[in-house]
C-alpha cells in the first residue's frame, strides 16, 4: 500500500513544490521479508523511472 500526502496540510513546508514524500510500511525481515523486499525494490525502480522522466 502506498501512502502519499498523508498530512493535515495546514503546516508550512520548506521543501520545493516538486518534492513528494512517500511512505511504505513493509516487512523487511522475518518469514515474509521476501514480499517486502520485492515491493521495496519495485517502488525504488518506479521512483527512479519517474525521476528520470522529470
Amino acid at each position: 500500500i502506498f501512502a502519499a500526502g498523508c498530512g493535515g496540510g495546514t503546516e508550512e513546508s520548506s521543501a520545493d513544490g516538486d518534492t513528494i514524500k512517500v511512505g511504505i510500511n513493509l516487512e523487511l525481515s522475518g518469514t515474509v521479508a521476501t514480499y517486502g523486499t520485492g515491493i521495496k525494490n519495485g517502488a525504488e525502480l518506479a521512483f527512479e523511472e519517474i525521476n528520470a522522466d522529470g
